[in-house]
């Protein structure tokens, strides 16, 4: 049995007093990482304002009272050796600080504080970040490879507020105002919604009595995640056309479950068979066998209240049907339960003694635990690799015929084909 302390990790848990969740790893000699996590992403764009998280985020590392610019923000923590950044997802907003050690965590304190409850909101600075973010946006859908993704959130999780895109687009980001802006990040970004993950060396006096004295985050009521996001089909395959274009881009699957659910080891595992790397079911027939592909691969994303299993390739346009044959073969193989159990051994082995190798960082062990603390789910990561190992055929047979159903699968597309060209054999 796998715990903390196989990784030289002791967990803390504690409660802010305004309420806000706190989840401590402490490992002996490492840097501290700490995310800050709003349950504030995309999906809570009003309507005709898609986007809005996304510019908050930009905003929020834009510039701050005591440092008012990207610049001054960059200068103070880079003198403490350490670095920040943030991100928008569907069901977060996250503030990432890193520094070296604990000497140094006041400042790292210091500069949330600035970022989440301090920030500037200037119209030359709104301006300049309404720019980059529509350039920003005019690079992701003129790359291919980047913007399949965008229509597989928009056709897989089609007419759930998940389905919406994350960046916006033109006409959406165009008419956010910068009293839209401040809204949100006042509304947004406070206690309900907030959870705190941190790693490293040091001790849990020294956090809770740090966050409590300098991170004043606003209070509010706790927010809960729906338990189900409603599986809807009006359309089963979405294209974007890039004409003249010999590569095309797709990603094929299905919807699944949330992170909560124990279905999510046996997916898991499914997802490292058939498009974990170079050892993959898919690899080997696509790229090896025939050199249709040059790269395969393979996910399952199982957020707060639903999720996904897909298969990522590319290949030349004349070959696209071939792909996809190859690709139900291995989907009806999954749904009739023909896993063995050697292919079963051979994933539990990747992602247990993998494991090792990639949870060597602070930042690892972060990325690992704040969202699920953010969203309720309880499995830490010893007791995932736990479940792995534990995990038996049968539990892959039984999610297979759950959701690999034959007419349930979604497909997106980004190159230069027709819908009606297409055909899922599935």
């Amino acid at each position: 049995m796998f715990t903390f302390k196989d990784f030289g990790i002791k967990i803390e848990e504690a409660t802010l007093k305004n309420g806000v969740p706190l989840l401590l790893l402490q490992k002996k000699g490492a840097p501290i990482h700490m995310e800050i996590k709003f349950a504030s992403g995309s999906r809570f764009d009003p309507g005709g304002k898609e986007g809005l998280a996304h510019f908050v985020e930009h905003m929020i590392t834009a510039g701050s009272k005591e440092f008012p610019s990207k610049d001054k923000l960059a200068v103070f923590i880079e003198q403490l050796g350490g670095i920040f950044g943030a991100n928008t997802a569907s069901d977060s907003i996250t503030l990432r600080l890193e520094i070296a050690g604990k000497e140094d965590f006041a400042g790292a304190v210091l500069l949330a504080r600035e970022m989440l409850t301090e920030s500037l909101f200037q119209k030359k600075t709104v301006e300049t970040e309404r720019g980059a973010i529509l350039k920003e946006i005019g690079d992701w859908a003129s790359n291919p490879s980047k913007y399949v993704w965008e229509l597989y959130s928009e056709l897989f999780f089609q007419g759930t507020d998940v389905g919406r895109s994350n960046l916006g687009n033109t006409d959406s980001v165009s008419s956010i105002s910068k009293e839209d802006l401040y809204s949100y990040y006042q509304d947004m970004l406070t206690s309900g919604r907030a959870v705190i993950a941190i790693c490293g060396d040091i001790e849990l006096d020294q956090v809770v009595a740090e966050l409590e004295d300098g991170l004043p985050i606003p209070t509010s009521n706790k927010y809960i995640f729906e338990q189900a996001l409603p599986v809807v089909r009006e359309n089963s395959i979405k294209t974007h056309n890039y004409p003249k274009q010999e590569q095309v881009h797709l990603v094929v699957g299905f919807r699944t479950t949330s992170t909560k659910s124990l279905d999510e080891i046996p997916l898991n595992l499914l997802s490292t068979i058939f498009g974990g790397g170079r050892a993959a079911v898919l690899t080997k027939r696509l790229r090896y066998e025939r050199g249709l592909v040059y790269g395969v691969g393979t996910s399952s994303q199982n957020f707060s209240n639903g999720g996904a299993w897909s298969v990522k390739t590319s290949t030349s346009k004349d070959k696209v049907q071939e792909v996809l044959d190859i690709i139900c073969e291995e989907f009806a193989r999954i749904a009739i339960g023909e896993v063995s159990n050697d292919e079963l051994e051979f994933a539990k082995d990747k992602i247990i003694k993998s494991s090792r190798r990639q949870m060597q960082t602070s930042a690892s062990w972060v990325h690992r635990h704040a969202y699920d603390l953010l969203v309720g789910n309880d499995m830490y990561f010893p007791e995932y690799l736990n479940a792995i190992a534990e995990a038996k055929v049968e539990d892959l047979v039984r999610v297979g015929k759950k959701y690999f159903k034959p007419g349930l699968w979604y497909l997106a597309v980004c190159g230069d084909v027709d819908e009606s060209s297409i055909k899922v054999n599935f």
